[in-house]
């Protein structure tokens, strides 16, 4: 996984109301604004963005059910633009090594992606194909082996990865302490899967 985190800000939206029936009453809200202080992270700046403005639309479309409260109409909220300044990862190079952090049920790593980093589990539960990774363990052998990954990675707790990169210039002094961790991994994952071949479940 190559990309970054953003941090929002702020939220501003139009809102437009509608009775049961489908049509429009009221008049529309421009501009309405929400604080939000939240991490979005994507593989692209855009994807980071993206979820950011669907976390904002929601959160405009609470703020303005409690101000009608009473009032019988169904608010649409429409040109969500959010203020955000890049956290890491973005337009900054690559970096050989970040801290990354997910919700549960976020997605880490997808089926097919080709990475160049592994990640190192700091603090939360990951889940890959039923095997869990807790604090301490390690995955993403793709990247040490140049393959895409194999499998769909989600955080099963609130999660901080440290991620990597495998031209850390540092990595050939701490090799034997990856080999064994992803020696651990393996052994995580015979337990859970027995008869799976490492090689084509690469992370």
């Amino acid at each position: 996984m190559n990309g970054g985190m953003i941090i929002v800000e702020k939220a501003r939206g139009t809102v437009r109301f509608f009775s049961p029936d489908g049509r429009e009453v009221l008049t529309r809200m421009n501009g309405l604004e929400v604080p939000i202080d939240k991490l979005f992270s994507g593989l692209t700046l855009e994807d980071a963005v993206a979820d950011a403005k669907r976390f904002a639309e929601g959160a405009l479309s609470q703020k303005v059910q409690q101000k009608m409260r009473g009032v019988s109409c169904r608010p649409v909220v429409s040109d969500v633009a959010v203020r955000y300044r890049i956290k890491m990862g973005f337009g900054r190079g690559r970096a050989h090594q970040r801290e990354l952090a997910f919700e549960p049920g976020e997605q880490i790593v997808r089926k097919g992606d080709f990475g160049r980093e592994f990640f190192w589990v700091k603090d939360g539960l990951v889940e890959a194909d039923r095997v869990v990774y807790a604090p301490g363990t390690v995955f993403g052998r793709a990247a040490l082996n140049d393959c895409v990954r194999k499998s769909d990675v989600f955080a099963k707790t609130r999660v901080r990865l440290i991620a990597i990169d495998k031209d850390h210039p540092d990595l050939r002094n701490k090799r034997p302490v990856i080999v064994k961790k992803f020696y651990e991994e393996g052994r995580n994952i015979h337990r859970v899967r027995p008869h799976a071949h490492l090689d084509r479940i690469c992370i």
